[in-house]
């Protein structure tokens, strides 16, 4: 795809077999931590914690979550609670647990799939459903808003609408 999501073009994408995984567990505390093993081998934190107050709009939660190179990981996962906080999800908060074997920084949408991944456990978790194309849209909201990566909607509706073997049209209009 490319540049496409930019630049109005038809795309057919086809999702990898790698894939991430995230499990949720719920808290009353106030705290949204999440693991990773993947950032551990990668020289990273393996473990971020954030409060409810410091997640609650997508600016705040960009200085919380960015502010380290170490624990940048986490603004793909636990950037999704502004969102989603808006949506309805107690603040009480939440342990994720994200396990993935997409390649990191080969261009093989591991942001996407951890932020497609983080929400849809969340939304499950919490009881929130999402119609149509919301769920990767706000995904890629994460990623433009508080990972502060630009970047278009085909990455997270592939992973989100994608299926093995089949390919999915999309037409990426700005």
């Amino acid at each position: 795809g490319g540049i496409a999501d930019y630049s109005g073009s038809l795309v057919l994408e086809m999702p990898i077999r790698e894939r991430a995984w995230v499990r949720t567990a719920a808290r009353r505390d106030g705290v949204w931590r999440a693991y990773s093993r993947e950032a551990q081998r990668a020289g990273m934190t393996s473990v971020v914690e954030a409060r409810t107050e410091d997640l609650a709009d997508p600016g705040r939660a960009r200085r919380t979550l960015t502010s380290d190179p170490q624990t940048s990981w986490s603004a793909y996962v636990l950037g999704c609670v502004p969102f989603l906080l808006k949506r309805g999800a107690p603040k009480g908060g939440a342990d994720l647990y994200l396990r993935s074997d997409v390649p990191l920084s080969k261009g093989l949408s591991s942001s996407a799939a951890v932020e497609v991944a983080s929400m849809e456990a969340l939304a499950k978790l919490f009881s929130i459903r999402f119609e149509g194309t919301e769920l990767p849209v706000l995904c890629q909201k994460v990623e433009n808003l508080v990972a502060g990566a630009p970047c278009g909607l085909m990455d997270q509706l592939t992973c989100h609408l994608g299926r093995k073997d089949r390919l999915l049209p999309i037409l990426c209009r700005p």
